[in-house]
């Protein structure tokens, strides 16, 4: 059977990826619009605000996959990836001792308190209700979704499958910072996406590393709600918490093994080098 030419497979594509991309931009404006309007506090105009710019990336990284070859699925990594349920709780541990050896740090540091981080962990002390649910829902459900699928779906995949693993994750990571903005929680957000970097490129797709974003931000969300003023502990969080997040992606692959290659449709070629059945190769090089 004849093979269609990408140029003309990526020309059918475009009207596509346009028509998502202009859906992204207004579901992200009318969410604003619906959450900000009306009698309620900052916080829940921050909500919607927040909520409709993960929609707006949730959408665009549709949009983004849909110009390359293969499913949109198969290019986010959605499909179900290569680890047990087991293997995919260590890895969402590992994200909470790495969120608290962040936290650590910047308590040790004075900077918790500074920027927009500080001024998020004031807001959201002691919230209840309304102010409460549009939280969960833009701060700890959202963010989870949208971003892995733009950071570790669309970008990292991408970045793995032409630069290899460890500057393809780099680089997702450094975008996945950027979109923080503020300077403290970009530094923070970089680290942390490194570490979700990791955990997706051990699970073979991002569903492991939406759990992993998802619970963080709902524990931290809970957390400042329901114990507002808690302290990480400084240098023992970060040993602790750092110590945990690193045992737990060394264990993932030592069971589990390297991932295998990326194809160019975006999905894991199972018949090459760097499967579940062979020795686990630190340097990542299979997905080269």
């Amino acid at each position: 059977m004849a093979t269609v030419p990408w140029a003309l497979m990526g020309s059918r594509r475009m009207p596509l990826a346009i028509a998502l991309a202009a859906v992204a931009v207004a579901s992200g404006a009318v969410t604003c619009g619906l959450l900000s309007s009306g009698d309620q506090s900052e916080l829940e105009t921050m909500a919607g605000h927040g909520l409709g710019f993960e929609i707006f990336l949730g959408i665009l990284a549709f949009a983004g996959a849909a110009l390359s070859p293969g499913s949109a699925w198969e290019r986010l990594g959605l499909r179900p990836g290569r680890l047990s349920a087991g293997q995919t709780v260590l890895l969402i541990l590992g994200t909470l001792g790495a969120s608290l050896a962040l936290d650590g740090l910047l308590d040790l540091t004075g900077l918790k308190e500074q920027g927009s981080l500080g001024e998020f962990t004031r807001r959201i002390a002691g919230i209840r209700g309304r102010a409460l649910l549009l939280s969960l829902l833009a701060f700890g459900l959202a963010p989870g979704i949208s971003e892995e699928l733009l950071c570790r779906g669309l970008l990292q995949r991408g970045l793995v499958r032409r630069l290899g693993a460890p500057v393809g994750i780099l680089l997702a990571s450094a975008i996945f910072g950027a979109l923080h903005v503020d300077p403290i929680h970009a530094v923070s957000a970089v680290a942390l996406g490194l570490y979700l970097g990791i955990a997706s490129h051990l699970a073979g797709g991002i569903r492991a590393s939406i759990a992993c974003h998802t619970v963080n931000n709902l524990v931290a969300l809970g957390t400042g709600a329901f114990l507002p003023g808690a302290d990480a502990g400084g240098l023992p969080a970060i040993g602790a918490g750092g110590g945990t997040a690193l045992v737990a992606l060394w264990l993932v692959w030592r069971l589990a093994g390297s991932p295998p290659p990326l194809s160019e449709d975006g999905g894991d070629d199972a018949n090459s080098p760097g499967s579940e059945d062979e020795a686990p190769d630190p340097s990542f090089r299979g997905t080269v």
